[in-house]
């Protein structure tokens, strides 16, 4: 296997740049190289790339940053391969710093993550109340909800025959909500036992899930969101999940 091919392999299986670099015994700046050629083949995303700098070393050359007032690799430099870095490394973080350069990504990870929350959420009804509409459907989606899911199917120049579809992050969060003891071994262990926080986390991604989703609102978004949809990645959409932690 191309090294290219194993240093895209550790990255995926959850390793930091330096680690990979320790493991395959090539130099961080070979496998920042390769890793950046599989992600021109469409092999990798470049967010997948940058958050496998550790979080530590992102925060550093975040710092030096701030204290000089430029993100000029060339201007960073010297101080930055004063603290360890390579040079790769430096431009790396500085080219792919602006959170605006992986809203492509992150719009892939909300899909990822409101399709498979919308899986989790039938499943569990349906196991819970029974495979028939009459069941699942009028007996664990509140009546409002189920109102509003047929009327945006009316109003939907191209509907789709499952009303159930038209369900929004909002609408699943009060069906876990309301049918609260069903869901928690669905739930990752952080989430499973604190609803409160749960639900307030749901309101986050809604929110972030309209920013990126209407970017003409003007809505901001950045890193610190970046990661907390990853971290939602992570919880909802393994089987889709190729990011480090």
């Amino acid at each position: 296997m191309p090294i290219r091919h194993e240093a895209t392999a550790l990255l995926l299986s959850g390793l930091a740049l330096d680690e990979i670099s320790h493991r395959l015994n090539q130099p961080i700046f070979k496998v920042i190289q390769d890793l950046r050629l599989q992600a021109g083949e469409g092999d990798l995303k470049l967010s997948q790339i940058f958050f496998a700098i550790p979080a530590e070393r992102r925060a550093a050359l975040e710092a030096l940053i701030q204290q000089n007032g430029t993100s000029s690799p060339s201007a960073l430099q010297k101080q930055a391969a004063g603290q360890g870095f390579d040079w790769h490394e430096l431009d790396l973080y500085c080219r792919l710093r602006n959170p605006s350069v992986f809203r492509g990504d992150l719009y892939e990870y909300l899909a990822d993550i409101e399709v498979a929350l919308h899986k989790m959420v039938r499943a569990t009804l349906a196991e819970e109340f029974g495979p028939e509409e009459k069941r699942w459907w009028r007996q664990g989606v509140p009546s409002e909800i189920r109102k509003a899911c047929v009327q945006a199917r009316e109003e939907d120049p191209d509907p789709v025959d499952d009303p159930f579809a038209y369900t929004t992050l909002i609408h699943l969060a009060k069906i876990i909500e309301q049918n609260w003891k069903v869901f928690p071994a669905r739930l990752p262990p952080s989430l499973a036992n604190d609803k409160k926080r749960l639900l307030h986390e749901f309101t986050r991604l809604n929110f972030i899930r309209n920013a990126v989703m209407h970017p003409v609102k003007g809505r901001a978004w950045g890193r610190e969101e970046f990661e907390f949809v990853l971290q939602w990645h992570r919880y909802f959409a393994p089987s889709r999940n190729a990011l480090p932690m």
